[in-house]
């Protein structure tokens, strides 16, 4: 119960469906951990909804006994909701921010040591989501104690809309698509014109590549780096 009780609604259709997909129990421990899936093989499913960040420790444990598979619904649309306090929805709109595949790279910076593991797989999902939030009659602080200022709401879900793509990454080739046929050396500029990405998700991108060892740096033209794809691809 306490490794579920803030779990959204998001997180545990994913963690319902991975499941019955895989053939496996939700909610099992192994070692010192709770995972969300175990199948009957003993590969595990974890499903990250947030910041990847204190995760990293967790799958490098696991990695070393276990097969992981990493489910990553990724919200590239999200619609906010606001219900009052009896549970009335209030009001409805569509956020102007999107986010795209190449968005995962807001995360993967901080796990990029494990992405080609032998046993590791990365699954994205791009998905369309609700984030829910109950007004309150004052301003308050965030469950979290984050808010720098207080504000007349707090978010109590977030749940799933409409799925769209799947990408599955697990080896340097399936990474190494993402940049889209570059040019023999790029930069930072170069890749995202060939993309379509922001720079700074491109910036991440070059960044974890180069550290997964899967591009290399030829040269430098002032703070710009230049890329090749490394031979052995």
């Amino acid at each position: 119960m306490i490794n579920t009780y803030n779990e959204s609604s998001l997180h545990k259709k994913f963690k319902t469906e991975a499941a019955q997909k895989y053939g496996g129990k939700t909610e099992q421990q192994v070692e010192n951990y709770i995972c969300d899936v175990v199948t009957d093989e003993g590969t595990i499913i974890e499903i990250q909804t947030k910041s990847f960040k204190n995760i990293c420790a967790k799958l490098e444990d696991l990695l070393k006994t276990h097969r992981v598979i990493l489910i990553y619904p990724l919200v590239c649309e999200t619609y906010i909701e606001y219900y009052d306090e009896q549970g009335g929805l209030v009001s409805r709109r569509k956020s102007p921010k999107k986010r795209s595949l190449y968005s995962i790279f807001d995360e993967l910076t901080g796990i990029w040591p494990i992405l080609l593991h032998k046993n590791f797989t990365l699954n994205v999902v791009e998905t369309v989501a609700a984030k829910k939030r109950q007004k309150t009659a004052e301003a308050v602080q965030s469950a979290n104690k984050k808010r720098r200022v207080k504000k007349n709401w707090l978010s109590f879900d977030t749940e799933l809309i409409a799925e769209g793509a799947r990408r599955s990454f697990c080896s340097k080739k399936d990474y190494l698509a993402l940049l889209s046929e570059s040019p023999e050396e790029f930069g930072v500029k170069e890749a995202a014109a060939r993309t379509g990405a922001p720079m700074s998700q491109t910036r991440k991108m070059l960044w974890t590549l180069h550290k997964m060892g899967i591009i290399e740096k030829t040269g430098q033209e002032g703070r710009r780096f230049i890329y090749r794809i490394k031979n052995d691809i």
